[in-house]
């Protein structure tokens, strides 16, 4: 007779048969890799052996991202090289049974991670979207060129007022020269008139003296003119390089500024318009601030318009005028050039906006250009329209009192 097995449990209970804990080990395996999946802050999205979705996780929701269709390509060929490089990764993937990764991936609109984790009736994608670090990045290496730029331009600055210095010394010997070789040539001139009048005419450089007769004074005063014209140039470059005081405190006369903005940029103006004009009011109030950097914006100002301009047919207008209802005095520089773009005009001023980066436009003018101005309790203002130009305007508010006429007044 056989015995008995005992099959209760330690206390007293039916043991669980191998099936019901081959279950229950199931659920809690299937509880663990959906919180797992549902839960994993990165999206992801499982495919089956075609690359077609079957269903993804709450991350995108989160994220506001789209969620892929269900039954569609994950990754679709016909949407451009990334997704074909994905595609290709995929099924790779999912014939060798190997984990692939894909780093900086530009894909739908943002960048991302991809991984790809092949499983027997498929392949998870794991996409960690990482265009907030790519922006970053991007814009660290933006300001990083920009120190360099700026570093640059400090050295300029030192380099200019050391070639205007080495200039100076040869162009004063010029003026000196000039001046007396005009008084040379307004002595010598009546002497050579008698002995022409008494022995003929007789040949000077090659040429008869009665033919440079009149030209001789002339060529002395373009030499002398010349000279003076660099020396005027030369002082404005000296100016604009030195490092003045930062005080807003100067009584300026508007009017000299904007010469002086001219005069500096002529020939970059002149190389991209026939058609420059300066209009200034005759009789300004002064206003209140440092004339260095009133200047400086004038100079930016003139810079931007030369660059917007199409051809040479195309107009600049420098000038001034007195708003009197508003209390400012007001220095425009208007271009017949392509225009700004309504979505960009409320961002010009923004640090490190440009709409000219493949032309090395660094997007810190117009933005160091409004705070010096509003540092003068001023506005910088921009009107524009696309295809037929744009006004900039620099609004100060005028010193209580005085005037001051086009030479400086009192």
């Amino acid at each position: 007779m056989h015995a008995k097995r005992n099959t209760s449990s330690p206390n007293g209970n039916a043991a669980a048969s191998p099936s019901t804990s081959l279950d229950a080990s199931l659920r809690e395996k299937e509880a663990f890799n959906f919180a797992l999946f549902q839960h994993n802050p990165l999206p992801m999205v499982v495919v089956d052996h075609d690359g077609h979705v079957l269903k993804s996780n709450l991350a995108r929701r989160a994220q506001q991202m789209p969620l892929p269709a269900l039954g569609a390509p994950l990754f679709d060929p016909q949407r451009g090289e990334p997704e074909t490089m994905l595609d290709i990764g995929l099924r790779k993937a999912i014939a060798s049974g190997d984990v692939c990764h894909f780093t900086d991936v530009s894909w739908a609109k943002t960048w991302c991670n991809v991984t790809i984790a092949p499983f027997p009736q498929g392949a998870v994608a794991i996409l960690e979207d990482i265009t907030a670090r790519k922006q970053a990045q991007a814009q660290a290496e933006h300001q990083q060129k920009q120190l360099i730029q700026a570093d640059k331009m400090v050295m300029l600055g030192n380099l200019v007022s050391g070639v205007a210095h080495e200039v100076s010394n040869p162009n004063n010997a010029m003026i000196l020269s000039a001046t007396a070789l005009k008084r040379m040539c307004n002595d010598l001139l009546p002497i050579l008139d008698r002995v022409r009048e008494q022995e003929g005419d007789f040949d000077v450089g090659m040429r008869a003296y009665s033919e440079i007769r009149e030209e001789l004074p002339e060529l002395v005063d373009v030499v002398g003119k010349a000279a003076q014209r660099i020396k005027s140039l030369v002082d404005d470059l000296k100016a604009y390089a030195r490092k003045g005081p930062e005080t807003l405190s100067e009584t300026v006369d508007v009017n000299a500024v904007l010469d002086a903005a001219v005069n500096l940029m002529n020939p970059i103006v002149r190389n991209a318009t026939r058609r420059f004009s300066v209009e200034k009011s005759a009789e300004l109030p002064r206003v209140v601030g440092n004339a260095q950097r009133i200047e400086q914006v004038i100079v930016n100002l003139l810079s931007n318009a030369s660059q917007a301009l199409p051809n040479p047919q195309c107009a600049i207008v420098a000038g001034t005028r007195w708003d009197a209802d508003a209390a400012q005095v007001v220095i425009e520089v208007r271009d017949e050039g392509r225009g700004i773009d309504p979505a960009h005009l409320e961002r010009i001023t923004d640090p490190f906006f440009t709409t000219r980066q493949d032309d090395g436009g660094t997007g810190l003018g117009l933005s160091i250009s409004k705070s010096i101005v509003e540092s003068h309790k001023g506005q910088l203002l921009f009107s524009s329209e696309v295809g037929k130009g744009t006004v900039a305007s620099i609004r100060l508010p005028a010193r209580t009192g005085g005037i001051a006429n086009q030479r400086g007044g009192q």
